[in-house]
């Protein structure tokens, strides 16, 4: 699911709660979860489905996993669960590009000189960006339409698409106020 809206809307609160209507994780499922952070050397709370939000400045070898001796990445720890990228536009397009291989197979490859590991990645990918930043990017391209910014077949995954308004005015939001006359 694609959000697109102006800062304050909700699309940041709406995808830290989604996983809370995700049914809870199987015994088996628990397992596989727990496996891959242990592999990653972080901790869970068993019984739920995992909520990644990395930064928009996180490294492909990062996002998707790596390293001398490949570690999961945050598409393998947010296996059966949710994986939220807020400010979605500010992402390399390489690393967005890297998405696709997770989001088609459900899981992630890679490569070493040494060794080749398959980590499972099936997950659901939340994104979320400002509409002033979506808007910047196609009139700077020309009004190509917005896949400009993100790779090829990217767009082409998004099940739901959604264009929030803001529901409080600014001016009843207090911005009037913020200069003394």
């Amino acid at each position: 699911m694609l959000m697109v809206g102006p800062p304050g809307c909700g699309k940041s609160l709406l995808a830290e709660t989604f996983p809370s209507i995700l049914p809870g994780l199987s015994h088996d499922a628990q397992l596989e979860v727990i496996n891959l952070y242990q592999l990653a050397g972080e901790k869970i709370e068993s019984g739920y489905p995992p909520f990644r939000h990395p930064h928009y400045s996180a490294s492909s070898v990062s996002l998707i996993g790596g390293g001398t001796h490949p570690k999961p990445g945050e598409v393998s720890l947010a296996h059966r669960g949710v994986l939220f990228l807020d400010e979605m536009a500010e992402f390399a397009k390489k690393t967005l590009d890297m998405l696709r291989q997770p989001l088609e197979t459900g899981k992630v490859t890679i490569s070493r000189i040494s060794s080749t590991v398959t980590y499972p990645a099936d997950f659901i990918l939340l994104g979320a960006m400002a509409q002033e930043r979506a808007i910047a990017h196609v009139v700077r391209n020309k009004f190509k339409r917005i896949e400009i910014v993100f790779p090829g077949r990217f767009m082409t995954g998004w099940m739901f698409y959604y264009h929030w308004k803001s529901l409080i005015s600014p001016k009843k939001r207090g911005f009037r106020n913020l200069r003394k006359p």
